[in-house]
């Protein structure tokens, strides 16, 4: 199975408005407003984080780099469509894409609750503390002084069902040793 991927854009220029790939990421992305800087300098504290050029982003992706980190400083509407087309096309179901613009955020991806939006306060410690949640990638201790923004994922008890299923494994497991029994696992090379 593969591994969940995160790409994070930074354009902060951009208002993520006009343009045909733009259009075709927003339709299934939620969107919230944000304040603070320093975004990529927190990313880039996230263990295996990649940063790459926005010609290299597809390739990182089409790689299974975890988490890719994009900077388009400077980018408008026009240059963040530009780059939206051969990422789109790499991303697959499991790769979760989020776009920081001038004051606005764009998340869009499997964990994504298509149309959330988060009208409290949301900074830039909150987005990397949820991203790293959403791809199963550890959260930097440095980190932590952000929320996981829980209202912009579709599943948001998804850990703990991964946690229950986990747990209910165990207990079968232990009852099939106290059995003496090695049943399923005896069927498997191994056992």
């Amino acid at each position: 199975m593969a591994e969940k991927k995160a790409l994070l854009i930074l354009a902060d220029a951009a208002v993520i408005k006009a343009g045909a790939n733009i259009e075709k990421f927003t339709k299934k992305a939620a969107f919230m407003s944000y304040t603070g800087s320093d975004l990529a300098a927190r990313a880039a504290k996230v263990e295996g984080v990649v940063s790459t050029s926005v010609e290299n982003a597809a390739a990182e992706l089409e790689k299974g780099t975890s988490f890719t980190v994009v900077t388009m400083a400077g980018a408008n509407d026009a240059a963040l469509d530009a780059a939206l087309g051969p990422i789109l096309e790499a991303a697959d179901r499991r790769t979760t894409i989020i776009v920081a613009g001038k004051g606005v955020l764009a998340f869009q991806g499997m964990a994504v609750a298509k149309g959330a939006e988060i009208t409290g306060p949301v900074t830039v410690a909150d987005v990397v503390p949820t991203l790293c949640a959403m791809v199963d990638v550890n959260i930097p201790v440095g980190l932590a002084d952000g929320r996981v923004l829980y209202q912009v994922m579709k599943d948001p008890n998804s850990r703990l069902r991964d946690m229950d299923s986990l747990r209910e494994s165990i207990r079968s497991m232990d009852a099939a040793m106290e059995r003496d029994s090695r049943a399923p696992w005896d069927k498997h090379d191994c056992a």
